[in-house]
């Protein structure tokens, strides 16, 4: 398989008044795995469905490694899809569901046989053992691995993935992320997944793009999207986050500062300002919740709420009820200044 570069330029689309894409314009590198994050109706499917053909954009272009394919339907774009219901036939067997797009370009049997197989043993299911048997007669984890067969069957340039985990359970969610992941490098196709789960997202991305009503809020590699959100959408839909009113001296009198939780410490004693400390604020513990290694603290402060996620062993010094000071770091302090419209 060979991935391409993918290019979207200027993509906008509209659905009576609403805005489903606005002005969009996004590089996915070849043979990357490129993951589009947000909520649920900002536009991410849509774009998803414009790459593959199955949606004309009512203004921009669609370019994979520099050819203008706007205007090409799906079959002429070799692309290939793994749906969020997963869209498998119920009448065929895990060949039959595997071999269908090879069969739909008139592929030889025997070519058709020895490519099945093939794409069968990269996504880890015995040929023998499961080519015969029904999509009802597999597990969630096993028709997705049918379901990501067949994308591969055709050897696509650019796979797309429409929120295919949404449905499994976290257990199996983690097997198939490893999966997909090491398939992914194995096939070198040009990969475009779409998740609202920014556990997902930071876990398979090369490169992911946060989306909004339709735009682009911020676009990077994930660890770059984390340190360094653009606004307080991004930071708080990718990770979780504290965030209070006021101004740092020295960092431009920003009118909000956000701290993640692994970065917010807690203290009994008033802290000094200084010594990397660039302020701090009084609150009280209102719940702990156990997390395996790491304990959350939920915490009521005279900015609202607050939370910190602390080791097991440290968190055993603070209990409900506490009065403690939240210190605010220098060291991954993330600064919001007011852009237009009111907006941060």
């Amino acid at each position: 398989m060979r991935g391409v570069e993918v290019r979207l330029e200027n993509i906008s689309k509209r659905y009576g008044n609403t805005v489903a894409l606005k002005d969009v314009s996004l590089n996915v590198p070849r043979g990357s795995l490129f993951t589009v994050l947000g909520p649920s109706g900002c536009g991410k499917s849509t774009l998803l469905g414009i790459v593959a053909g199955f949606i004309e954009p009512d203004e921009g272009h669609v370019f994979f490694d520099g050819a203008d394919v706007t205007g090409l339907p799906p079959q002429k774009r070799n692309v290939g899809m793994v749906f969020q219901d997963l869209a498998l036939f119920p009448h065929m067997s895990v060949f039959e569901n595997i071999a269908f797009g090879l069969r739909v370009r008139g592929e030889p049997e025997q070519a058709i046989r020895e490519k099945v197989k093939s794409v069968m043993e990269l996504v880890r299911l015995d040929f023998q053992e499961y080519a015969g048997r029904m999509p009802h007669q597999l597990s969630g984890g096993q028709q997705q691995r049918v379901a990501l067969a067949r994308a591969l069957a055709i050897e696509p340039r650019v796979l797309l993935l429409d929120e295919p985990l949404s449905h499994v359970d976290y257990s199996v969610k983690i097997l198939l992320l490893e999966e997909l992941k090491r398939i992914q490098r194995e096939a070198k196709v040009t990969t475009l997944y779409v998740t609202h789960d920014q556990s997902e997202a930071m876990y398979l991305a090369d490169y992911l793009a946060v989306m909004n009503y339709g735009t682009l809020e911020q676009v990077g590699r994930p660890e770059e999207i984390y340190d360094s959100p653009v606004s307080e959408f991004v930071a708080r839909f990718f990770g979780d986050i504290n965030i209070f009113p006021g101004e740092v001296a020295g960092l431009g009198g920003a009118s909000k500062i956000g701290v993640r939780l692994e970065r917010t410490m807690l203290s009994k004693t008033e802290p000094r300002v200084g010594n990397g400390i660039v302020g701090y604020m009084s609150g009280r513990i209102v719940e702990k919740i156990f997390q395996g290694p790491h304990v959350l603290l939920k915490l009521e402060t005279d900015y609202g709420s607050a939370k910190a996620l602390l080791p097991r062993a440290e968190s055993s010094h603070y209990n409900v009820g506490d009065r403690v000071f939240i210190l605010v770091p220098r060291t991954g302090l993330i600064v919001f200044r007011q852009r237009g419209s009111g907006r941060y």
